[in-house]
């Protein structure tokens, strides 16, 4: 046992530190702007990616952050490039950190997000809150909340700004039973919320690895330049490759330990 437990060990060593081509992506700015409009919200440590879409009518963001600091931190980014109002906030799933700081950006249109996001935050939000407290500590929870989606969607929903489309897609479970993916096919970028992690190790417990492999097929069909992850630095389609070939041998190892 002890043998297969280092194999596993060996695995997820090799596949999470060994990038395809050089040894470590280097360390990315807070706000790393893949285009004029289109910006990546990348906070250190790992904690959870966020991004913002500037539009001709106003700012959509997507994911608002683990706490109220950083959530200010971006809209203070925001507000370097332009003072029209925030639209939406989407939310890519229900884990706190990626919605515990949807008050920040007070959206004039609402907050979109998967009907199970909804469901979720309305029956576990206070005690998911708390838990979120006790695990990351007074300092990474400043100024949390709880505050629910008023727009939800199982199927696609486009949002249109001139020439910006904006895609939002439920293209199956994986990381939760709420994923939703926010795709631009005119830039081709891919915002994926936790369905991929670049360079970090994923949470797993309210995962189901074999929709997720199934979810990241589909993932791999849209024609992507860019993509930001849940968590980690700014990859390409490698970085899905690396990530689904990560949730295969892991299933190879649990099921063979």
């Amino acid at each position: 046992m002890l043998r297969k437990l280092t194999s596993i060990a060996a695995i997820l060593f090799c596949l999470i530190t060994s990038p395809p081509v050089a040894a470590q992506p280097p360390a990315l700015p807070h706000n790393f702007a893949l285009t004029r409009e289109v910006h990546a919200f990348i906070p250190p440590g790992g904690h959870a990616n966020s991004g913002f879409i500037l539009t001709g009518e106003g700012v959509i963001v997507i994911d608002s952050q683990m706490n109220e600091p950083l959530a200010q931190e971006m809209l203070r980014l925001i507000r370097q490039l332009t003072d029209q109002p925030v639209l939406y906030v989407i939310n890519t799933h229900y884990h706190g950190d990626h919605t515990f700081s949807n008050h920040v950006f007070s959206p004039t249109d609402g907050i979109i997000a998967h009907k199970n996001t909804l469901l979720f935050l309305q029956e576990h939000g206070d005690s998911h809150l708390k838990d979120f407290e006790r695990f990351f500590g007074p300092e990474l929870t400043q100024g949390i909340r709880v505050t629910l989606p008023t727009q939800t969607l199982k199927a696609p929903l486009t949002l249109t700004f001139g020439d910006q489309v904006i895609e939002i897609l439920s293209l199956g479970e994986g990381h939760t039973n709420a994923d939703l993916v926010v795709y631009l096919p005119r830039e081709k970028i891919l915002f994926t919320g936790d369905l991929v992690y670049s360079h970090r190790l994923p949470w797993l417990s309210d995962g189901d690895t074999r929709s997720w492999l199934k979810t990241l097929k589909k993932i791999k069909a849209l024609d992507i330049k860019m993509l930001v992850p849940g968590h980690g630095s700014v990859t390409d389609r490698r970085g899905i490759d690396r990530f689904e070939r990560y949730l295969t041998h892991l299933r190879a190892a649990v099921f063979t330990a």
